[in-house]
């Protein structure tokens, strides 16, 4: 329902960007899992996020990428913007359109 509402609220060619935590993740898996504040937190697998947008809006969603250099290792931060097709960074990025 939310989605749907979320498409009529659309202008034209407008997007929708949700980003979400990566289960694919283990370390995110492990700070969720370890974070009070998350303890009632579902992670949405990148497919089941497709499946819903499929069946419920019939949209394209391209998934990117993100959040594979830890903080102690700030210095490669140049490599992430060539792994935004590799899904295992802590995050992800859908682009809805």
């Amino acid at each position: 329902e939310t989605l749907k509402k979320m498409k009529n609220a659309l202008s034209k060619n407008g997007k929708i960007i949700i980003i979400e935590h990566n289960p694919h993740n283990p370390m995110t898996r492990k700070f969720v899992n370890d974070c009070p504040l998350d303890k009632d937190a579902k992670l949405l697998y990148p497919s089941y996020l497709k499946g819903l947008v499929d069946k419920n809006i019939n949209m394209q969603v391209k998934f990117t990428y993100t959040v594979f250099v830890p903080p102690k290792l700030k210095f490669l931060t140049f490599i992430e913007k060539y792994l935004t097709w590799l899904p295992i960074g802590a995050q992800y990025i859908a682009t809805i359109e």
